[in-house]
């Protein structure tokens, strides 16, 4: 099964092109986010291309992909608005064999979509053509014509409404039900899984009021959940797909590859592992470190390879020992506590972003009148 990625980043920094740089040659391939294209209310375009990644493609064997925003729906796709894209287009036609059309098409609207597709093949019949889908636009008119323009597609499986429930950005069972619908069609796609997460702001209602990704601001007196792709889940998606799966279904395509110093993605080697189909350990630890007059200080610590984060009740234990006092630190606070056996600890909230390895964080204090002998044991760490 093909494993390709996305390479989303406007501006490269250093870290996003040492990412591409080391590890972009461990897919079967790699598409890159050249240009973003939009139609304004008041009928004129806005068209922003990326220097970075055209650079990146003038040397490498790379899909490009150009975004279209929902505001280039009001055009139906008449010909002067297709020929604007077919002119965007030809500016890169010579870097790539490659386009992918990522357009946020309206699903009442896939008829429209059409003629731009018709009018891309008439005028690159020598590149491929990819477009980007949702599983909302399967069983709609126009669909199936649509991926008849196509050489393959990428189903769209992830997204912060209607694709997963609770924290999740992708529901396992939609996204197999999604690719045996495709499959039916039996033109070659792809299935886009995720590796990101956003942090949501909400309100007492439910409702979202802020949606921050990686390197945003978070705003004051607003609460934020995070929401995100499960590697457990995915990991199972790999397994099952590697052992069955449509037989138009080519493999899947990440979203996105992991750059180091990222909190809102995955890491580069818990990637890895959900590649291979494997299980990424998320288990806390943690450790008092004994500090003056009989005061400990408990800290998390992530030893494994994947940001994690934090969790929302801690309970920890001790014998033979007699706590005076305790508290919290930074967004913890000690609920409850029993002086001779253990503690409970919970998140108050705050900012709710990931904890990357190898990095550790003091979540409370506690002050001994007899010292604990029998060390600590951490019996509860819940998210």
């Amino acid at each position: 099964m093909a494993q390709e990625v996305y390479v989303w980043q406007r501006v490269w920094t250093d870290p996003v092109g040492a990412a591409v740089k080391e590890r972009a040659e461990q897919f079967d391939g790699v598409c890159v986010l050249v240009a973003e294209v939009d139609r304004k209310g008041d009928g004129s375009w806005e068209v922003q291309r990326f220097a970075d990644p055209e650079a990146y493609a003038r040397g490498h064997e790379v899909s490009l992909a150009v975004r279209i925003a929902s505001g280039a729906s009001i055009s139906a796709w008449d010909r002067e608005s297709c020929d604007r894209i077919v002119s965007l287009l030809g500016h890169y036609a010579g870097m790539t064999s490659v386009f992918q059309i990522d357009y946020d098409c309206p699903s009442g609207k896939l008829s429209d979509y059409v003629r731009l597709c018709a009018a891309l093949r008439r005028a690159f019949p020598d590149h491929r053509l990819e477009l980007t889908c949702l599983p909302d636009w399967l069983g709609r008119d126009g669909f199936s014509s649509l991926v008849e323009y196509a050489d393959r597609y990428v189903m769209q499986v992830h997204g912060l409404l209607g694709y997963g429930g609770g924290q999740r950005l992708c529901d396992p069972e939609l996204a197999r039900e999604a690719a045996w619908q495709c499959g039916e069609l039996g033109v070659p796609f792809l299935i886009a899984l995720p590796t990101y997460r956003h942090a949501v702001g909400v309100g007492v209602d439910g409702g979202i009021l802020d949606v921050v990704s990686e390197g945003e601001e978070l705003r004051q007196g607003v609460t934020y959940q995070l929401r995100g792709a499960d590697h457990q889940e995915m990991a199972s998606l790999v397994r099952e797909w590697e052992e069955s799966r449509p037989e138009s279904m080519i493999g899947v395509i990440w979203y996105r590859l992991p750059v180091d110093g990222e909190s809102m993605n995955w890491t580069w080697a818990s990637l890895q592992r959900v590649m291979q189909g494997m299980e990424v350990e998320k288990q806390w630890s943690m450790k008092m470190e004994p500090q003056d007059d009989g005061m400990y200080l408990l800290k998390l610590e992530n030893k494994t390879v994947a940001n994690l984060e934090l969790p929302r009740v801690l309970q920890v234990s001790w014998l033979s020992g007699y706590c005076l006092t305790s508290d919290g630190m930074g967004a913890y606070k000690v609920s409850h506590l029993e002086r001779d056996s253990k503690a409970v600890l919970k998140w108050q909230g705050g900012d709710p972003r990931p904890m990357p390895p190898g990095t550790s964080l003091a979540v409370a204090w506690f002050r001994y009148h007899v010292q604990p002998e029998a060390g600590f044991r951490i019996i509860e760490c819940r998210e």
